[in-house]
């Protein structure tokens, strides 16, 4: 029997895609392009479940919180494969609310090995329309090997980025 290792979801940042934030009114970033990792849910400050999108990129773990458009195509989208998540646009809906509108599209021939169990939920599932949340807290019981397990957590974080940097580079043009 071979061990496998379970993909870590942990982000460095977490942002909305589109759209100004409501605490700095300064716009949010309109697109992500990484490795999908997948998603974790979050309950929000309303009590409410949410989702962070997880994707690798050379800046490190990068999170972008679900809404029901990137919720519905996301959870089709093969874990591991080099995505590019764009915001399109804002349709106003009856009763006054507004829908945010993205593109999603993958590189199926760019790809990294994910294990397949990085769902907590599936993000379909629910609306998940909320911009900002907070993580649950994890009560996990202390890890005697905290020192080794952060070292390997750096270490995979360095070797992602490694090959994050390699293959975002510009192609050099042959003549």
């Amino acid at each position: 029997m071979a061990y496998k290792t379970i993909t870590d979801l942990s982000c460095d940042t977490v942002v909305a895609l589109g759209g100004v934030n409501q605490d700095t009114g300064v716009k949010n970033p309109t697109s992500i392009e990484g490795f999908y990792l997948g998603a974790k849910s979050v309950i929000n400050k309303d009590g409410q479940t949410s989702f962070i999108h997880v994707f690798q990129t050379p800046k490190g773990n990068q999170g972008i919180w679900g809404k029901a458009d990137t919720n519905s195509k996301l959870a089709q989208v093969i874990k591991g494969t080099m995505t590019l998540v764009t915001f399109d646009r804002v349709v106003k809906l009856n009763g006054g609310k507004k829908k945010y509108v993205y593109s999603v599209q993958q590189d199926r021939e760019q790809t990294i090995e994910v294990s397949t169990n990085t769902v907590a939920n599936n993000p379909s599932s629910s609306d998940g329309d909320n911009d900002y949340a907070s993580e649950e807290s994890d009560s996990n019981d202390e890890d005697d090997n905290t020192e080794d397990a952060d070292q390997d957590t750096a270490l995979a974080a360095a070797e992602r980025k490694a090959k994050m940097q390699a293959l975002l580079k510009p192609k050099a043009k042959s003549a």
